[in-house]
């Protein structure tokens, strides 16, 4: 990892990130009977289809519960959605269409590979969201978009900033 990246992420995460190239999750300390649980955030992207991917194994491994999760982000695109001359309502649709199609791809990938798993749709910002579903998670998993330059600045990174505020540990998959 370059000076840049060590830059924008940080020495420790960026340490973090070339220490660990393989995840090696374990059960956290208290949990009953040792039940590992596993949150995956699911978009129906390409990305996060291969984090899930990359999940099934190490769940089954593990044998652990796997919570997938997307995130409608309230409110939904905000001041744009208006000065597009959109309608909130309509928007809101388009987002819950979004969700039950992350849905479908998701349960497919994991009906496919013989693994049970629970779908969630939350409402909020994707990194609180995440964030308080994998409060008591072993690992939270999740695919990055890869965003640079502009496009970073304008849409962020779900992913970074999860790599900095998560308690639970983070895989996060290119």
């Amino acid at each position: 990892m370059g000076q840049t990246a060590h830059t924008a992420l940080g020495w420790s995460a960026g340490s973090r990130l070339e220490a660990r190239p393989v995840p090696h999750p374990l059960p956290r300390a208290g949990r009953p009977g040792g039940a590992m649980r596993f949150v995956v955030a699911c978009d129906g992207s390409a990305p996060s289809l291969r984090a899930l991917r990359r999940a099934l194994p190490l769940a089954q491994a593990a044998g652990a519960a796997l919570d997938l999760v997307h995130v409608i982000e309230e409110p939904p695109v905000s001041p744009f959605v208006e000065w597009a001359g959109l309608d909130g309502d309509y928007v809101r649709g388009l987002l819950e269409v979004q969700a039950e199609k992350a849905r479908e791809a998701t349960l497919a990938v994991t009906q496919a590979a013989g693994v049970d798993a629970e779908f969630r749709v939350l409402r909020g910002r994707p990194v609180d969201e995440l964030l308080n579903a994998a409060q008591d998670a072993d690992l939270l998993v999740l695919g990055t978009h890869g965003y640079r330059g502009m496009d970073r600045m304008l849409l962020g990174s779900v992913a970074e900033t999860l790599l900095r505020r998560a308690e639970a540990p983070l895989l996060v998959v290119p």
